[in-house]
């Protein structure tokens, strides 16, 4: 067998994958280049303000949705205190890490719960500890 007719040493197949892999991060993913979904009233993370009262918002976090299979959701949810008049106000207090928890984990079915007007103000993934709230 002659030289050019053998498999790639180790040491070249290793310098292969690392260019390669050095290309793939240069040009970057086809996924990189998408803008991530707006969050919705199921995305995990999203804050939710919900009218509570005409021109009156209470904030929710929602932690999970389970679909069952009737087509209905369960929605299990962090329930912050308090109520704001605005959605604006509702925006700026979901984003202030000292916002206090009235119910940790709060279920309902997502029908009970966006028969009012509901809409996500702001969004932050979940922590571990939040996510533990569910487990």
């Amino acid at each position: 067998m002659r030289a050019a007719d053998e498999a790639p040493s180790l040491s070249r197949r290793s310098a292969l994958a690392t260019i390669c892999v050095a290309a793939t991060h240069a040009l970057g993913c086809s996924a990189d280049s998408k803008p991530a979904p707006e969050p919705d009233s199921f995305t995990p993370g999203a804050f939710l303000a919900r009218e509570s009262q005409p021109g009156t918002f209470q904030l929710f976090r929602t932690l999970i949705v389970l679909r069952m299979e009737n087509g209905k959701s369960v929605m299990f949810m962090i329930e912050y205190s308090g109520t704001f008049p605005s959605l604006d106000v509702a925006r700026e207090r979901a984003q202030d890490p000292s916002l206090h928890v009235r119910a940790p984990v709060i279920t309902y079915l997502d029908e009970a719960f966006l028969n009012v007007p509901v809409q996500v103000v702001w969004f932050r993934t979940l922590t571990e500890e939040e996510e533990d709230a569910y487990r």
